[in-house]
């Protein structure tokens, strides 16, 4: 009697390799920004650009695209205070309303930390 020899499965390995080779290209990335002059820009387009592209985002590697898009596009936004966003029907006044509706949906755990921290910046807690 003959014993069939199992395949091997290799996505496993091709999934981490393609995570590994996205982090070294997002440290390569963000090493080449530390070099370069950052024109500063109204910070809190920064946050509402990672409010526009995360939610709803399932995979860590499109979230880190994501947020070099807003990065190159506004520049970061780490210097704002927390403000009180008042307004007409669909406002999201505070920041726990504002994490429910923009991370609801979302599953990737890199997206869902940033829109927390997008929330805590632009909305009261």
């Amino acid at each position: 009697m003959q014993l069939k020899r199992k395949k091997p499965n290799f996505i496993p390995l091709a999934l981490l390799a393609a995570v590994a080779l996205c982090i070294y290209g997002f440290v390569q990335y963000m090493n080449y920004r530390e070099g370069q002059p950052v024109e500063r820009a109204e910070p809190t387009k920064y946050w509402n650009c990672i409010l526009e592209k995360l939610p709803g985002t399932q995979s860590d590697v499109i979230a880190y695209q994501s947020v070099n898009l807003c990065l190159s596009q506004f520049g970061e936004g780490q210097d704002v205070a927390p403000r009180d966003k008042v307004g007409g029907l669909f406002s999201v006044p505070r920041a726990g309303e504002c994490i429910e509706r923009f991370g609801k949906q979302t599953g990737s755990n890199v997206a869902a930390q940033l829109i927390v921290a997008a929330c805590n910046e632009l909305y009261v807690q």
